[in-house]
């Protein structure tokens, strides 16, 4: 794989390093959770074939994901741009990478029939239910698979 050189801020290096089972990314808008773990989904899609869910509690088109962030990553990242195939509604890597986007509270049944995820990201964790939390993680059982939960904070 080519060198990406891509400037990660130190708070969140130590996910890029050895993530764990479970990450929690947490702070205000514009902290820049949602990008690094973009990045570090990206990343890890091009070191090795991976599936890639995506998620939230209520998605109910595209345009609620985070195929956006992802899609403005590649295009402008030249090696990226040459790795990645974006679709309307999934983004393909040339090594069979895929990355997948769904809702939880209106797709329950297919979350529940999604094989094989390699790291599932939650976006706006903030507002997932105990229900939809407890159905993902009993979905993601691939042995080293991990969750990333990105949490806003909204101050009063």
């Amino acid at each position: 794989m080519p060198e990406i050189k891509i400037n990660i801020p130190k708070i969140f290096l130590p996910l890029f390093k050895k993530p764990n089972r479970y990450n929690v990314l947490y702070g205000g808008r514009g902290g820049g959770k949602s990008w690094a773990v973009a990045i570090f989904c990206l990343v890890k899609a091009m070191e090795n074939r991976k599936r890639i869910l995506c998620t939230r509690e209520i998605q109910r088109t595209i345009k609620d994901s985070v195929h956006k962030l992802l899609s403005d990553i590649i295009q402008s990242n030249e090696i990226m741009n040459k790795f990645f195939i974006v679709k309307n509604d999934s983004i393909i890597g040339l090594n069979g990478s895929e990355f997948i986007f769904k809702g939880l509270r209106h797709n329950v049944q297919e979350i529940k029939s999604t094989e094989g995820i390699d790291i599932c990201w939650v976006e706006e964790a903030q507002s997932i239910s105990k229900q939809s939390n407890d159905i993902l993680t009993q979905t993601i059982r691939k042995p080293v698979s991990i969750i990333l939960y990105t949490y806003n904070h909204y101050s009063t």
